[in-house]
């Protein structure tokens, strides 16, 4: 399963960003498929899983349709409606539209770029995606003048700050 991972991460290309999740698990099941049943594998002498294990052929859907490839790839400038910017906390947590994602602790303290379409959220660390999740609270998405790193620069944070 580890090199099945390794494989998934360098062959599939999980830094993109996908229309919906629909996209994103039709290109996935094309992927596997062809991991499976077309790739060979030096680790079982260079035949396929399918050879090897007998693996059945997949049924097709019930359209019988191939799925669409789109995929949305994220912009430069990393703004629009699609794109918020958040600050992770100490903790490494996000919150976007009152749901709450933990990226981890290597993310703690940093400005994270947030790709928000209807279905799920994609969190970027400049250019390394962080961490893909589902989309648990529709409706638009606040873009709070707080998240942009420095613009809360200008607050006065203690009671002697403060205006008399």
């Amino acid at each position: 399963m580890e090199r099945f991972h390794r494989s998934l991460r360098a062959e599939f290309r999980t830094d993109r960003v996908f229309k919906n999740l629909g996209f994103a698990q039709a290109e996935l099941d094309e992927w596997v498929e062809h991991y499976n049943t077309v790739r060979p594998h030096q680790g079982i002498a260079m035949e396929t899983p399918a050879q090897r294990f007998g693996l059945a052929d997949p049924a097709p859907d019930q359209t019988g349709a191939v799925a669409g490839r789109a995929v949305v790839v994220p912009t430069v400038e990393r703004q629009g409606e699609q794109w918020v910017a958040r600050r992770a906390g100490a903790n490494g947590v996000v919150s976007v539209n009152w749901q709450q994602v933990c990226l981890g602790a290597a993310a703690a303290g940093h400005n994270i770029d947030v790709h928000v379409s209807e279905e799920v959220m994609q969190f970027w660390d400049g250019e390394e995606l962080l961490r893909t999740a589902r989309r648990e609270t529709p409706g638009q998405v606040r873009k709070k003048r707080a998240s942009i790193p420095g613009s809360r620069r200008n607050l006065k944070t203690s009671v002697r700050d403060q205006p008399k």
